[in-house]
């Protein structure tokens, strides 16, 4: 018979004497959410004629109950203290325990490097969705930022971060990417760690050194979005789990509360992130499920990590209360609903996935091929000894494909740049059992030369991501020095936020191909400047055969952005 323990029952084991800070701390936290002005705060933040005055004032209500909620957890924190001990859910330590010699300054120097890769150059062009997000809301007051959901593109952590670099450093485009590169040099140490933790910290170093030459990881470290925040955040919440889970007897809260705060500030960066918590409850709940099926005793080291899920959820709630009703709305519309265009297409996303890979790896498909049979040859390493964690790495990229295909989402590749750290841990791994089967007790010495050497390679593609991702200044300085006095230049698309909110060029508009006619009409030359072909094409079918037929092409201005070259074309 299961000697299991309920949630229920554990909330009725009693501690020691409540800590008189944590009373202190919830009355206050109770207090404020009962006194809150809910409508006053909303018009503070929004202005009291703010068409957002009502649906922040919502908000703020959610505000109100979860500050009552979390003061409870604190009161209850403070009289329950988890103690004893039960099932260890997740077995295996590291692969190799064996020390490393100088693994602490190796990894120093790891990340003196990677900083150095992600620093250079870091104020370089800006492509369109950075220069939205930084007209939009990084430019904002702190209360606009706070109240405002109007997008996919906002990243509220990010541009929190982000407005605090600019205030301080200047309005430059290096401050503006500030917080990505720091998200970017963190998610390094934290590959590291998670590798000590479920493989071993050579493997974890090595790990590490492959990201620190990536070209992948260093372009998004210079892209002021928050993809880098991501990844570092899924990272440490999932070396935390992997700690709760392996632990057999209770600790305190420290633990959980980290895990917590870590998993709410990687949803605050980018919502994705809810996919990677619901992943791990799932595979908690599948080794939970697993150990009481085997009769074994759950208690307190079992239960804890299911507390963390809940406080994640409870703190991310917190955090996006102001603007949780706009969130709700904006997460789950469609992008470019209605439309079909090549963004949604799943044979679309293996091809660009499979591109933007070649692009960043010396040699090309050809070594991405190789590196595809490496990372399946560290998946079965994993499911062999350690099936748990290969889910922790799996699962919520499953979830998160399937959340974009129900939601009709455009199938970007980087939404799956928080699994970096993963690929780089599988591939770290694929290497060592190849070599080990090929050479046996010779392997790791000569898996790590190999990885090495391969990292040293990887460094020569690292000056393509130095580049503009978008060279919107480019094509203007060329129109300008073509065109005569009275020739029309056109903004076409998704240039004309570019051009008109953060260059300010004073060009005209058109939004079809009658506007456009319109405008050739009166002038003797029109000039054209469009961007991402395959979204131009597909929402404005008309003016896209227009422009193939009576347009010739003046100049092209790539960038690191793929589709994102800046088009310029002239009629004559």
């Amino acid at each position: 018979m299961s000697t299991s323990v309920s949630p229920s029952s554990l909330l009725t084991e009693t501690g020691k004497a409540r800590p008189i800070a944590g009373v202190l701390a919830a009355t206050v936290l109770a207090a404020a959410g009962v006194l809150l002005d809910a409508r006053g705060v909303a018009e503070l933040m929004t202005g009291a004629d703010s068409p957002l005055a009502d649906t922040v004032t919502a908000g703020m209500w959610i505000v109100k109950a979860m500050l009552v909620v979390h003061a409870g957890v604190i009161l209850a924190g403070s009289r329950v203290q988890p103690h004893g001990s039960g099932a260890r859910l997740l077995g295996g330590d590291s692969a190799d325990d064996s020390p490393l010699r100088g693994a602490g300054w190796l990894i120093a120097g790891v990340i003196v490097l990677g900083a150095a890769l992600r620093l250079y150059a870091l104020g370089e062009g800006l492509w369109y969705d950075e220069i939205t997000a930084l007209v939009k809301y990084v430019r904002a007051p702190v209360p606009q930022i706070l109240t405002t959901f109007d997008s996919q593109n906002q990243h509220m952590l990010y541009s929190l971060l982000a407005n605090v670099a600019v205030s301080i450093f200047g309005d430059g485009v290096w401050a503006l990417r500030l917080p990505a590169a720091l998200f970017g040099i963190g998610s390094l140490w934290a590959t590291y760690w998670l590798g000590t933790l479920v493989a071993s910290r050579r493997e974890g170093l090595l790990a590490a050194a492959l990201l620190t030459a990536s070209y992948h990881h260093v372009w998004f470290s210079q892209n002021a979005r928050g993809y880098t925040g991501l990844l570092f955040f899924t990272l440490l919440s999932t070396a935390l789990l992997v700690r709760l889970l392996r632990s057999d007897r209770a600790h305190g809260w420290r633990l959980v509360l980290s895990y917590a705060i870590v998993a709410a500030l990687g949803a605050y960066t980018h919502t994705s992130a809810v996919f990677v918590t619901v992943g791990h409850f799932i595979v908690w709940t599948v080794l939970a499920m697993r150990a009481n099926r085997r009769g074994e005793r759950l208690g307190w080291p079992a239960w804890m990590p299911m507390i963390g899920f809940a406080l994640a959820g409870t703190i991310s709630i917190q955090l996006y209360g102001p603007v949780l009703p706009q969130l709700l709305f904006t997460a789950t519309a469609p992008t470019m609903g209605g439309v079909q265009t090549d963004w949604k297409d799943p044979v679309w996303f293996i091809r660009e996935a499979l591109r933007i890979m070649a692009q960043g790896i010396p040699g090309g498909l050809v070594t991405v091929g190789a590196a595809v049979a490496i990372g399946l040859t560290g998946t079965a390493s994993y499911l062999r000894r350690t099936p748990a964690v290969l889910a922790l790495m799996l699962v919520p990229a499953a979830i998160t494909g399937a959340a974009m295909l129900l939601t009709e989402h455009n199938l970007w590749p980087r939404l799956f740049f928080f699994c970096a750290g993963f690929a780089a841990l599988l591939a770290v791994r694929g290497v060592m059992t190849l070599a080990s089967v090929a050479l046996g007790s010779r392997g790791p010495v000569v898996a790590t030369a190999l990885l090495v050497l391969g990292a040293v390679g990887s460094l020569t593609t690292v000056p393509r991501a130095w580049g503009p991702k978008q060279d919107f200044e480019g094509a203007r300085q060329f129109v300008e020095r073509q065109r005569a006095a009275d020739d029309a230049v056109v903004m076409l698309d998704l240039t004309r936020f570019p051009y008109e909110q953060y260059l300010r060029t004073g060009w005209s508009f058109a939004a079809d191909e009658a506007a456009l006619a319109a405008i050739e009409a009166r002038h003797p030359k029109t000039w054209i400047v469009y961007t991402f072909p395959a979204r131009l094409s597909a929402t404005q079918p008309a003016l896209w055969a227009h422009i193939q037929r009576t347009y010739n092409r003046a100049a092209r201005f790539g960038g690191t952005v793929g589709g994102g070259a800046v088009i310029v074309m002239v009629r004559e």
